[in-house]
């Protein structure tokens, strides 16, 4: 195991620049690692050793979004796209160029700061849990948030995934009652109602969107 992967193992895979000046490696150095392709920048003063390059889009954002919340208040929690992201490893419509944080110090409209967009909220304490020691959105909840933001086709791969996943049809149901007061709900409750879990790819999904768009009678799905 080389020098960069053994820091990244003790934050879980990344690396922040403070690490390693603490270990003696000046800001020229770091310069010259990435040139070498020894290590990757997830974003400024954020790194990850060069075994990175082989991560999946979605493992990569996974990684990100955890080196961005270990740096908030513990009370911050991964919500919308990137706890979606982290609880069914699919992206499709989801904006991985930023992090989704909700934090209770925070309130109105959603800002965006260094690429992460600041959600505010007091979130119920049975909405969340723990993922490799940190602080993440139920899946139902997070696949919800995501079609509020992203539309009803990534919301339903996001809702027909966590389905598929475990989780209980009358939980969609019950946290879309709750949410109807909420920007954009039209096209969530599409995404409960068109959901279809049975499907095995983001390509049959998005199949089924389509037909459902153009009104046509839906496939029988996985036959036997």
């Amino acid at each position: 195991m080389d020098f960069f992967e053994t820091v990244a193992q003790h934050r879980g895979g990344y690396i922040l620049r403070p690490d390693l000046l603490d270990l003696g490696v000046s800001d020229r150095e770091i310069k010259a690692a990435l040139k070498q392709n020894l290590i990757v920048r997830l974003r400024v003063g954020t790194y990850a050793p060069q075994s990175a390059t082989s991560l999946t889009p979605e493992e990569r954002h996974r990684l990100l979004a955890f080196s961005v919340l270990d740096k908030l208040p513990s009370d911050a929690v991964l919500t919308h796209g990137s706890a979606a992201v982290v609880h069914t490893g699919v992206s499709y419509g989801i904006d991985l160029s930023h992090v989704d944080v909700t934090r209770p110090d925070r309130h109105g409209t959603a800002r965006t700061e260094a690429n992460v967009v600041h959600h505010g909220g007091l979130l119920p304490v049975e909405d969340i849990v723990e993922i490799d020691g940190r602080r993440v959105i139920v899946p139902a909840r997070a696949a919800l948030e995501t079609a509020s933001v992203a539309g009803t086709e990534a919301g339903l791969v996001q809702t027909s995934y966590v389905l598929r996943g475990g989780v209980d049809p009358d939980e969609l149901t019950e946290r879309l009652d709750r949410m109807a007061r909420w920007p954009g709900i039209a096209k969530v409750r599409l995404s409960v109602l068109w959901a279809a879990p049975e499907c095995e790819s983001v390509g049959e999904l998005r199949s089924v969107y389509m037909f459902r768009m153009g009104r046509l009678p839906i496939p029988r799905i996985q036959v036997e």
